[in-house]
């Protein structure tokens, strides 16, 4: 095989919030491959407060791993030597830390503020005030909001150039009363991305109170929208907040070759993949932290991120009032005390589960936290029609990323956890990040591709399964739904009548390609429209071919015995043998 143009050797640090993870990437053959990776606690907080530790037993643990020094005196050896020691580039990605608290002052809710919001979608900020012109707020009203947000950064946007100038002066004043109320060392930066025309007061007024930034108007005129000068500034900000937050980090970084936040370099794998599997109309992507989680929303036109300050251990102290306390005892009626265990989770994030209840509340904490992500993430219309029939069916694929989602001893409670968070109808394929590789990838890709089109051949991004939901019934009765048939070999073929109610599974090894034919009896839709049969290649995945027979949206027994009943027969379903 053909080597590929770039045959350099890469280390990867991504610094979670509880651990830090390293990954070397070389080529072996003529193709770029994991050449192992390692996972050690992180070690940015207490008691340690250095960051580095924790990456040099990281990557002390890799060298055992690849048999190879990567450490000379203390620091990561680069470049490369002659003995074949060492890497040739190192990057680094986080998602530890709080993400950057952000107030944001727009004119129109529908224009300017709309693109600062659109802006800093791609960075972990955390949007606590937002104030427009139709707010209904008093000035006395915005100036108490704005001082008990606390942000890091206010945003000040609107006006196209040469434009709207009041509305932005009536914020620049209140932002003038604010600054001796903020406590010593507590004021935010200011940046403005608005009217062009006003940017040199703006900076007058306000820079003898505030570090004032100036950036490119994110609406220089009505018909059109420039965020790049925005992000560019943006970029600046949350690496100057993280270097503040993570102790050591400043000198890894002046060694390192890149550096990009963890959702960033995540939403870029994704689009990847979305390309990868050809055809696709759209993809959802949810990743739940410990401390940090995002969701994304792309197609071929867009892509959209949105980063949560929440998560599966430190991040639960700002889920804890979303947490429904019924659903988390429908989930884990094993339990005893549910929310005693949450708390437990909370102080102890790095221990693992060591009971399948325990496992079970965290899948049903990550249900309850992917759902409220994807609900804020719709659009409303879509919003609306998912909670009559489910997900809309451009949605073709479905990742998952996060501790909580690599489990796979047992990928059948995986798959019965997404299918219950997404509620997918028509034909989808589910992937998860069982290997944490979507943030290292989404960074190298920038670099070398070929890293990244190697690795989604391999077996690190086997799907879970390709899902097949017919719509438009209602569970009831017990004559078939959909008839379904599977060939995958000259001699292998599976067929299966699906029931209402009911999940049926037609097994695809990872590695083969099979020719699916799912038969609708009566009107309803397997994903080819109305009553029309569906032809469909599929890939094979962990599980193979689900299909998924309970309806839309899903209806579950409100009694804990008998919805643990009903769990455990789609578990059954999911772990049955062709």
């Amino acid at each position: 095989m053909a080597s590929v143009v770039q045959t350099e050797r890469y280390l990867v640090i991504d610094i979670g919030h509880v651990f830090t993870r390293a990954f070397l990437f070389d080529v072996v053959d003529g193709r770029y491959h994991l050449v192992g990776q390692s996972a050690v606690l992180s070690t940015w907080e207490a008691p340690v407060r250095d960051v580095r530790e924790g990456v040099l037993s990281a990557v002390e643990a890799l060298e055992q791993i690849a048999g190879l020094r990567l450490i000379e005196e203390g620091d990561i050896l680069t470049p490369t030597r002659v003995t074949g020691e060492g890497v040739d580039k190192v990057f680094v990605v986080t998602s530890a830390g709080r993400p950057l608290r952000m107030t944001l002052m727009g004119i129109l809710e529908t224009l300017s503020l709309r693109s600062a919001l659109r802006a800093i979608e791609p960075f972990p900020v955390e949007p606590v005030v937002r104030f427009h012109i139709n707010d209904g707020l008093t000035e006395i009203q915005r100036l108490e909001h704005l001082l008990n947000a606390a942000p890091d950064v206010v945003l000040l946007v609107g006006g196209t150039d040469q434009g709207a100038r009041q509305a932005l002066l009536d914020y620049v004043h209140i932002l003038e009363l604010a600054a001796p109320l903020f406590p010593r060392g507590g004021r935010p930066v200011v940046l403005y991305a608005g009217n062009a025309a006003l940017a040199s007061q703006v900076q007058e007024t306000l820079g003898g109170h505030y570090e004032v930034l100036i950036a490119h108007n994110v609406r220089p005129a009505l018909e059109r929208e420039s965020l790049y000068g925005l992000r560019r500034t943006l970029q600046s900000l949350y690496r100057q907040h993280v270097l503040r937050q993570i102790p050591g980090l400043d000198g890894l970084l002046n060694s390192a070759h890149g550096f990009e936040p963890a959702p960033l370099a995540w939403r870029r794998m994704l689009h990847v993949l979305a390309a990868y599997y050809r055809g696709l109309e759209g993809y959802l992507g949810v990743h739940i932290g410990s401390g940090l989680s995002f969701f994304v929303r792309g197609s071929e036109e867009e892509v959209h991120l949105r980063c949560f300050p929440y998560g599966l251990g430190h991040g639960l102290k700002r889920f804890w009032e979303d947490v429904d306390e019924e659903l988390l005892r429908l989930w884990t009626p094993d339990l005893k005390d549910p929310m005693g265990e949450v708390l437990h989770k909370m102080a102890y994030p790095e221990l693992a589960p060591e009971t399948e209840a325990e496992a079970w509340l965290e899948w049903g904490l990550a249900f309850q936290m992917g759902r409220k992500m994807l609900l804020n993430m719709l659009p409303s219309s879509e919003r609306r029609a998912f909670r009559r029939q489910g997900l809309p069916t451009h949605y073709r694929m479905l990742f998952l990323g996060g501790a909580v989602w690599s489990a796979l001893t047992r990928p059948e409670a995986l798959v019965l956890t997404a299918l219950d968070l997404f509620q997918p109808v028509g034909v989808v394929t589910l992937v998860a990040d069982v290997a944490h590789l979507a943030a290292p990838l989404g960074i190298l890709s920038k670099v070398n591709p070929y890293v990244t089109v190697h690795m989604l051949r391999s077996a690190h991004f086997v799907p879970l399964a390709t899902v097949v939901t017919p719509w438009g019934y209602r569970p009831r009765g017990r004559d078939p739904i959909a008839r379904a048939r599977l060939q995958w070999a000259p001699h292998q073929q599976m067929s299966v009548d699906l029931h209402p109610g009911e999940i049926q599974v037609l097994r695809l090894p990872p590695g083969y390609h099979g020719d699916l034919t799912v038969e609708p009896v009566g009107p309803f839709d397997v994903g080819a429209g109305p009553g029309r049969t569906l032809h469909q290649e599929v890939r094979g995945s962990w599980l193979g071919v689900v299909l998924d027979g309970r309806g839309r949206p899903l209806r579950y027994p409100s009694d804990p015995g008998q919805h643990r009943e009903a769990r455990q027969t789609w578990l059954r379903a999911l772990m049955q043998e062709a």
